[in-house]
Order: structure tokens, then C-alpha cells, then sequence
């Protein structure tokens, strides 16, 4: 793995949108709400260096589909042991870096992969059930030291081909015009008719079924969800592109993995394992909505925090993600350092 450090910090939309807008398989780990804490860092490639795989994977089938720069390569393996055996092979030393992500897989897991996890075979999604590329070339912006790094991920010693990619990137952006993003039209999102999965009765019908279950001691924790569909956005990155404007977030994500996209904007962290083995996980369990009058603002705030219906939500999730946690991390090490702390979002 070898690094560059660039003197220069540009815009992250504008580099993306320059550099990677017409790839058909690329990546962007945007941090779009810049935050010390949970999100000083984003990263964006495309998957065209030499080292390119594209993955998919089928549950139906228990396929996996491997494309890389030479061909299609198709496997009966499950996407876990697929991805452990591979990122236990390509394991190299990492530079020192601010940040612990030098490369790898990008991707998603489906929800139907609880199958493979012990679960009950739920419905049938018409995407693939796992999608991941191989990073083996990215861009990382430290956005606390308003610095840009290139990374690559090489076989052998530093030499002409990973000097060749960081001198051709540098120059690309040297070349590219510094003048802001142009803001996507406001139709991109408006054009978009959106539905529920489930109508307002429906829906009504699932909570009191719900309840039953719950008394009846047949549960104690259920999370009911809705989907919400549309029609695909003609143009996924200029709909991402204002959705992170409209909801700046410390998770976000723009994936384009060929025929599929993937837009995120999140403040709620799932799972991170640091280098040094940490695991840490940052659910968020309560919404109230914001008020451009900063006395209402503090006084929903405070509601929040007060609400026993919250609290009780909150309280549920840390007990569950605690309880995962200690089934693989050391014994004593699982700790609450921050409960019911309320955070503001736009």
C-alpha cells in the first residue's frame, strides 16, 4: 500500500462529479457533514485499477459472480466466506495514515442475507443480494486537516506504475476548473412521485397485530418499517447530489455498481472495526423534527430528551447492540461511554 500527500484540498462534490461521474462503477464514502468526531474522513475511487474485481452474489443461486479486467469467473460460495478468504489474502501493511481505510471492498450486504445468518428466508429481492468492488486506488480527504491523500494498493515495491497513477490524478486535478459545483436543478427531486409499500390502513392493520404479539408474549421487541418506492432517478448523482445538499449527514454514500446505485444519507453508524481491533456501534433511536426558531428548536430538544416513549426505544436498542457485541468481543470490555445524548441534524 503507498500514499501521497497533495499540497492542495479541492472540493470533494466537484472532484467526484470531474473525475468519476461517468464511471459505471464507482464509489463515494461522503462525509457530507464535516464532523471531528464521527466523520473527518471521505473516500471515493473507481473501479478501474489493475487489480479491478466487481462481485456479486445470488442467494437464490448461492452464486457468487467475479468480473474482473480478464473476464467472468462464477463460484458456488457464499459472499462471507468469499469476502474473509480474499481479505485475508490481499492483507498488506498500511502506511501510517490518519485514517484506517486504504482500500478493499466497497459494497453492500442485502437484508436477505439473514438467511445466511440464522435466520428465516424472507422475500426475494430483484437486485443482487451482495454487490462489492475491490478499491484498489482511491482518494481520501481528511477534512479536519483540509488534506488530500492518494492511495494505491500494488504488487511489489514502489515504483513506476503507482508514481504513474499519482502523478496522472494529480495532474487531472490541477487541470480541473476550481470554480464550485453547479447546483443540480430542483426538478431532479420534485420530478420523483414517491409510495408506500403499505397504505395508511394497512399499516394501522400491522401495529395491532404487533400489539397482539407483544402481549401475548410471543415477542418482546418488534421493528415495524415501511418501504417507500419510486421510479429510478434518471440521473442517481445529481439526485444524490442534491439530497446531501437538503440533509447533509456523517454517513453518506453514492455507489454506482453497473446497473444499480446506491444513494445514503445517514447520522447513524451500524458497526466500525478500527485497526487496533475496536469495535464500536453508534445507533440513534428517537426523531423530533427541527425549528428555525432557536427557543422552539431547544424546546423540542428538550422534549426529546424527556420523551419516556424515546427513552424506552434508546434503551432497547443499546441493550440489544451491547448484548451482540458481547457475544464476540472480550469479556468486560463492552462499555456505554455516551446514553441518550441528543444530536441535531438539518
Amino acid at each position: 500500500m503507498h500514499s501521497r500527500r497533495l499540497d492542495h484540498y479541492p472540493d470533494p462534490e466537484q472532484v467526484f462529479v470531474n473525475l468519476f461521474a461517468s464511471a459505471r462503477r464507482a464509489f463515494w464514502l461522503d462525509s457530507s457533514l464535516d464532523d471531528p468526531e464521527f466523520s473527518r474522513f471521505s473516500f471515493m475511487g473507481a473501479a478501474d485499477g489493475p487489480h479491478f474485481e466487481a462481485v456479486t452474489y445470488s442467494l437464490e443461486a448461492g452464486e457468487i459472480r467475479v468480473e474482473t479486467a480478464t473476464g467472468l469467473e462464477r463460484r458456488k460460495e457464499s459472499i462471507f466466506s468469499y469476502l474473509k478468504r480474499e481479505l485475508r489474502r490481499r492483507r498488506c501493511v498500511a502506511p501510517d495514515l490518519p485514517f484506517d481505510f486504504g482500500g478493499g471492498w466497497v459494497g453492500y450486504f442485502g437484508y436477505e442475507l439473514k438467511e445466511l445468518c440464522g435466520g428465516s428466508r424472507g422475500k426475494r429481492s430483484e437486485h443482487p443480494d451482495a454487490a462489492f468492488l475491490f478499491a484498489d486506488r482511491l482518494l481520501a480527504f481528511d477534512h479536519l486537516e483540509r488534506e488530500l491523500y492518494l492511495v494505491q494498493v500494488i504488487r511489489g515495491s514502489l515504483g513506476e506504475p503507482a508514481d504513474r497513477w499519482f502523478d496522472e490524478i494529480e495532474e487531472r486535478l490541477h487541470r480541473m476548473p476550481w470554480s464550485p459545483p453547479s447546483v443540480p436543478p430542483a426538478t431532479v427531486a420534485s420530478c420523483l412521485t414517491f409510495r408506500l409499500d403499505r397504505d395508511h390502513q394497512t399499516y394501522l392493520a400491522d401495529i395491532a397485530r404487533c400489539l397482539e404479539a407483544l402481549a401475548a408474549g410471543e415477542s418482546y421487541e418488534i421493528c415495524l418499517t415501511n418501504k417507500i418506492c419510486t421510479a429510478p432517478a434518471a440521473t442517481p448523482l445529481s439526485f444524490y447530489r442534491e439530497l446531501r445538499r437538503r440533509n447533509p449527514a456523517p454517513y453518506s454514500a453514492f455507489l454506482a455498481l453497473g446497473d444499480v446505485h446506491i444513494l445514503c444519507t445517514s447520522p447513524e453508524r451500524f458497526l466500525k472495526v478500527d485497526r487496533e481491533g475496536t469495535v464500536t456501534a453508534k445507533p440513534i433511536k428517537g426523531t423530533i423534527r427541527r425549528d428555525g426558531d432557536a427557543a422552539t428548536d431547544q424546546a423540542l430538544k428538550r422534549r426529546l430528551a424527556e420523551s419516556e416513549k424515546d427513552r424506552a426505544e434508546n434503551l432497547m436498542i443499546v441493550d440489544l447492540l451491547r448484548n451482540d457485541l458481547g457475544r464476540v468481543c472480550r469479556i468486560g470490555s463492552v462499555t456505554v461511554p455516551q446514553l441518550m445524548v441528543v444530536e441535531s441534524y438539518a
